[in-house]
């Protein structure tokens, strides 16, 4: 589903932020000793500022970021495609490890069982916070993908100082 865009009516705004201008000039160099807007004004003048900000912002990050969702549902799904991706390049790396000579395998498996568990649990213990709320998978998905980074770096340094290679 799309998202309603952020400018609903651009004539409308940039008729809005052109007043707004209008109104400024007149302020800060003309000195006016009379009224310069209706204060009835005031409303609109403040929605298009506010809708141009913001539409600037997303266009901004677009630029630095590209396409990020906007929506709750949309970052929880780019939150579990970012985990997965991690966790593929960590069983990847776990792989390489368990090919190590004289390794022993089983401490390996273990260790990494154990370690997925507590993932777990620390990432659900984080998104504890929003318990039942639409960020939990966010929260869960990011900080157990940082986790994921953290054993990547550990087990790169494994594979970076064993010493029978």
């Amino acid at each position: 589903m799309a998202s309603a865009p952020i400018v609903a009516d651009y004539d409308v705004m940039m008729t809005s932020l052109a007043r707004l201008f209008e109104v400024r000039h007149v302020l800060t160099h003309e000195l006016p000793t009379g009224t310069v807007f209706d204060s009835k004004e005031l409303s609109d003048l403040i929605d298009a500022t506010s809708t141009f900000v913001e539409a600037t912002d997303w266009s901004v990050i677009d630029v630095l970021r590209g396409s990020v969702p906007q929506t709750q549902s949309g970052m929880n799904i780019v939150a579990g495609e970012d985990l997965r991706r991690e966790e593929e390049e960590l069983e990847a790396i776990l792989r390489k490890v368990a090919a190590l000579p004289r390794i022993d395998g089983d401490a390996l498996q273990e260790l990494q069982a154990a370690w997925a568990d507590f993932a777990n649990r620390h990432a659900g213990l984080l998104a504890s916070q929003v318990e039942g709320g639409s960020m939990y998978p966010l929260l869960w998905a990011g900080e157990k993908a940082s986790l994921v980074r953290d054993r990547i770096t550990q087990l790169k340094g494994i594979l970076d100082g064993w010493w029978d290679r």
